[in-house]
């Protein structure tokens, strides 16, 4: 380590390409992950809340060894919404591995986490792997089961012809529907005008994400989002439809958003949902569908007592984060 400088990136002049050469090469056997490149990375970073004062690098001389980014957000947990800081994409270059980097980077990143006084932290990692060793050690605890499934074809389901994509106009209520129906959901990040925008209008032209409602005679039964982009399966990329944000008034609601959207997967493309366990709905209906599941677990960290307290009570279902499962 003694050749080794951790720094935050707002010290640096790293651009968006050499972070997206370090996330693939990090990366790039992970199941189902989106590859970045520069467009997609400069999006990322703009991300609210992650912010280049408390995201960290390790510079080897002039080369990036490694990186962390830290983004500050409120989260459900226990029913109540907490400060916490969401610790994503873990980056070290293979040949840098093994030589406690991206221990001093985690360590660098929780101890500035409590000094700027949030309440917990949050990071989605493989069960077992070495990252997950990592934060064990340092006090991160397993909360909840990141479900991804994936399909190489449409698969069969019956026609609903409800579903259409969201008007502009309609945008403001489709995010307080989002916030209702799943403001209780352990993992869930409350939808601001921010993470709105960066979320919807300011998405890199590579990575489009269509937003859908359901109808009802009242307003608006359901929602979702296709994102429609390429991932890595079985180190090939694969044209993949991932649908993100599935949510209704109740169970029958959700049923006919995921069965719409299967109607609305591009020709030639396969399908991906984001789910989680505690969730009573859409597991049963990806299992339902014949899909393959691949699994992350999220592990929090309390850094207050008021986080303690948030994580000692059980989760209420969980909302599987895009951006920080996989990028979308």
């Amino acid at each position: 380590m003694s050749d080794i400088r951790i720094v935050r990136m707002s010290e640096t002049s790293v651009t968006p390409g050499e972070l997206a050469d370090l996330f693939n090469a990090t990366f790039g056997e992970y199941e189902g992950m989106v590859p970045a490149t520069a467009e997609t990375m400069a999006w990322y970073i703009r991300r609210p809340g992650l912010g280049e004062g408390h995201s960290f690098l390790a510079l080897a001389g002039q080369e990036l060894a490694a990186s962390t980014f830290v983004t500050a957000a409120r989260v459900v947990f226990g029913g109540e919404t907490v400060a916490c800081g969401i610790i994503d994409s873990v980056m070290t270059r293979p040949r840098w591995r093994r030589r406690g980097i991206a221990t001093a980077l985690l360590e660098r990143a929780v101890d500035e986490m409590r000094r700027e006084g949030l309440g917990a932290s949050l990071l989605y990692t493989l069960e077992g792997s070495g990252g997950h060793r990592i934060y064990s050690r340092l006090g991160y605890r397993e909360r909840a089961v990141a479900h991804y499934y994936h399909a190489d074809a449409v698969p069969a389901a019956p026609p609903e012809p409800g579903l259409r994509p969201a008007r502009p106009d309609e945008e403001e209520a489709v995010r307080a529907r989002l916030n209702a129906w799943l403001g209780g959901c352990d993992g869930y990040v409350p939808l601001d005008d921010a993470l709105w925008r960066w979320r919807r209008r300011e998405r890199p032209r590579i990575m489009p994400s269509t937003l859908f409602v359901l109808d009802a005679p009242d307003g608006i039964a359901g929602t979702g989002a296709l994102c429609a982009t390429r991932v890595s399966i079985g180190n090939q990329p694969v044209d993949l439809a991932i649908f993100t944000d599935v949510a209704g008034a109740d169970a029958a609601a959700q049923r006919r958003v995921l069965y719409g959207l299967l109607e609305r997967v591009p020709p030639g493309y396969g399908v991906g949902l984001l789910a989680g366990s505690h969730d009573p709905v859409l597991p049963a209906l990806a299992a339902q569908l014949g899909m393959a599941r691949y699994e992350e677990v999220a592990m929090t960290l309390a850094l207050t007592a008021a986080g303690e307290a948030a994580l000692s009570r059980p989760p209420r279902g969980w909302y599987t984060l895009g951006e920080s499962l996989i990028g979308v």
